[in-house]
């Protein structure tokens, strides 16, 4: 073999085993050698791209590493997110997981972006916006070697050497923290110029939350069985993700006991329910409520104050919007309770009805209507109160006429007081006289039981009103019982001796005791119902302080009297069916120590209800229906036999046989003579 042959073999021997090593530099593997003697640039396949991706070694301490979100390993970039190949590697194996939305990464060295699941960008928009290729002027490349110039550069006076391109000056690299992954990525407009301050200061806080409550439960101790109350715990979120919190509670007294509190992430509430039963202790007692998570624990306290039931009596009033209104407008009756124990429970009556806190209605006619209103809790524990409405009419003339007292000692006085609508003057007659202004008032001082009669004028039309001054005399006894009464349901204003009612409306009784020239010990007032009557719990009164339910049965306990003083009483019946009767008398008495009984009477007069069968009467009340019914009767046949036919032939054979009769006594005594 000649010289020439052999050595053309050597050299092709030579360049594949050089294309080989060139092959084995091209394809970088997870863990990429490189020449540590002198920058060199090396490649790597992007599996995302299918391009090349260019590595710039400089050989230094500053080598820093990116994991390829693909092939899941490590490529050596001096962009890269981390500083050391173990820590690229670590991470790299750690998440085989593909997130549920892809992320993305930027390769500095051509300007490409990559799928990367810690990546810095949310969308490959985002990426593309901020991942801009450097010049390709890089003074470590071989055949760049030899100048002083350094990129990004501000030195003009630098010289490029020959075949390298002009620089492009870069601003510099900025980070931000994803506060969602807490992981850095880069941003021009971020907060961070280091990458590694960046990776320190984002990190995700520690999960910590607070507990707080909607305030201290006050409630009374019911009689018998028990009462449900609540507040509120809030579990509030301060830092970190949220973490499930379970809950304890402590300091119940003996007679309580609570719903468990189920466990919620902040932020989140809880309903505390507590159970109150009637074996409760009485007292304030502290509740400490504690949250637990996460190795930490919190604590929120309240104070459960059971008082006694007797220091909370149950109050109820109502009012009536507007409380002047016209027909056939709504009116609006509304409900205001306080004390008791529990829940409420609601009853109208009167020219309202239901079971609820409010009532509205209209009315087709003018007049002063109240309602009544009952209201129960949960002990059994109840309280009335009434109010009412003036329905004014278009056009007709209404008036109002009322006195501040209806019963009155010798020498005392009272004020009459009245309104009207519709009228242009007004007159009064009886007990006072003399032209009066549509509305006023005036002070009278009556001797003796005095009435007062009003007459006012409007639109050719008058409206007149009556009431009754009653004044008690002392004639041998210190003790003196006035007794007057209304009925409310009808709309009455007046008080007087004699009340009008029919079943289901409300009376209001007004009793007045009174003492002489002498003070008066242990006074009682007792006044028996009959039993076409109901009393309404709750509507005792004294000079309008709320009493004891005792007036109609043991007697209302008014203690001493002083001389020459009063005390008003004033409570409220409901009237039921009066059976056979029409007329009752109500008495009512007062004693005192060392005193006559002094009594009083109002007479309650029920309404004829059609269908009525039976109705038994004194003397009096018999006389005037056979007389009503004598008159209709003689109304009727007198009509039957003049205008009905059949009638009329009735009547004509009658007219006949009485002829006939009287003819033939004619007759008989023309006979006898």
């Amino acid at each position: 073999m000649n010289k020439k042959l052999i050595a053309k073999l050597f050299l092709s021997g030579v360049l594949i085993i050089g294309f080989n090593n060139i092959s084995q530099t091209l394809a970088v593997s997870n863990s990429p050698v490189l020449d540590e003697r002198l920058p060199h640039t090396s490649y790597a396949s992007n599996n995302s791209t299918n391009q090349p991706v260019v590595l710039t070694n400089t050989a230094s301490s500053s080598t820093r590493y990116y994991c390829d979100s693909v092939s899941r390993s490590c490529v050596a970039n001096k962009y890269g997110n981390y500083s050391s190949l173990s820590e690229c590697q670590a991470n790299c194996r750690t998440n085989n997981t593909q997130p549920s939305t892809t992320r993305y990464s930027c390769d500095f060295t051509n300007g490409r972006c990559f799928a990367d699941n810690n990546g810095g960008y949310g969308s490959l928009s985002s990426c593309r916006s901020y991942c801009v290729a450097p010049s390709p002027y890089d003074p470590g490349h071989p055949s760049c070697s030899g100048t002083n110039c350094q990129l990004p550069s501000s030195n003009t006076n630098c010289q490029i050497p020959q075949g390298c391109p002009s620089p492009t000056t870069l601003p510099p690299a900025r980070y931000a923290c994803n506060t969602s992954t807490w992981q850095c990525y880069a941003s021009s407009s971020g907060s961070y110029t280091s990458l590694s301050r960046c990776q320190n200061e984002c990190q995700a806080p520690t999960f910590d939350f607070s507990l707080s409550n909607s305030g201290d439960i006050v409630v009374y101790k019911p009689n018998s069985g028990s009462i449900n109350v609540s507040n509120v715990i809030y579990a509030n979120l301060i830092s970190g993700n949220s973490q499930l919190v379970n809950f304890s509670q402590t300091g119940l007294p003996n007679g309580v006991s609570a719903d468990s509190l189920s466990s919620c992430s902040p932020n989140c509430s809880r309903n505390n329910n507590l159970i109150i039963y009637s074996s409760a202790a009485i007292g304030n007692f502290p509740v400490i409520v504690t949250g637990f998570s996460e190795g930490i624990s919190r604590t929120t306290s309240y104070n459960l104050i059971i008082k006694p039931n007797y220091l909370n009596p149950i109050s109820v009033s109502c009012w009536a919007s507007p409380s002047s209104s016209q027909v056939n407008q709504y009116v609006n009756f509304y409900s205001n309770v306080s004390g008791g124990s529990g829940n409420y429970y609601y009853s109208w009556s009167g020219v309202a009805s239901g079971n609820s806190s409010t009532y509205s209605r209209s009315f087709s006619s003018s007049g002063y209507y109240t309602a009544y209103l009952t209201v129960t809790d949960s002990q059994s524990n109840s309280a009335s109160a009434s109010c009412s409405v003036n329905i004014e009419g278009a056009t007709s003339p209404t008036l109002n006429f009322w006195a501040d007292r209806y019963s009155l000692n010798q020498g005392e006085s009272t004020y009459l007081r009245w309104t009207s609508e519709n009228t242009n003057y007004c007159t009064a007659s009886n007990g006072w006289s003399g032209n009066k202004s549509t509305y006023g008032y005036e002070i009278v001082y009556p001797n003796v039981n005095t009435t007062y009669d009003l007459i006012c004028y409007g639109n050719n039309e008058q409206v007149s009103r009556s009431l009754t001054i009653y004044v008690s005399s002392f004639s041998g006894n210190n003790l003196n019982l006035t007794k007057l009464g209304r009925n409310l349901s009808s709309g009455e204003r007046i008080y007087s001796k004699t009340i009008r009612v029919t079943k289901g409306e409300v009376i209001e009784f007004f009793l007045t005791v009174a003492s002489g020239n002498k003070d008066l010990q242990n006074v009682v007032v007792k006044d028996i119902l009959p039993s076409s009557l109901s009393y309404m719990a709750g509507t005792t009164k004294v000079d309008g302080v709320l009493q004891a339910d005792t007036i109609t049965t043991s007697g209302l306990v008014l203690g001493n009297l002083a001389r020459g003083t009063t005390k008003n009483i004033t409570f409220q019946a409901l009237s039921n069916d009066s059976g056979y009767y029409l007329n009752f008398t109500n008495t009512a008495e007062a004693t005192a120590t060392g005193e006559n009984k002094a009594t009083d009477s109002v007479s309650i007069t029920f309404s004829l209800v059609a269908g009525a069968s039976t109705v038994k009467t004194g003397a009096e009340e018999t006389f005037m229906i056979s007389f009503i019914v004598s008159l209709i009767s003689s109304v009727f046949l007198w009509y039957y036999f003049k205008f009905n036919s059949k009638g009329k032939i009735v009547f004509a054979g009658l007219e006949n046989k009485i002829r006939e009769r009287k003819l033939n006594s004619l007759r008989r005594k023309m006979i006898k003579k």
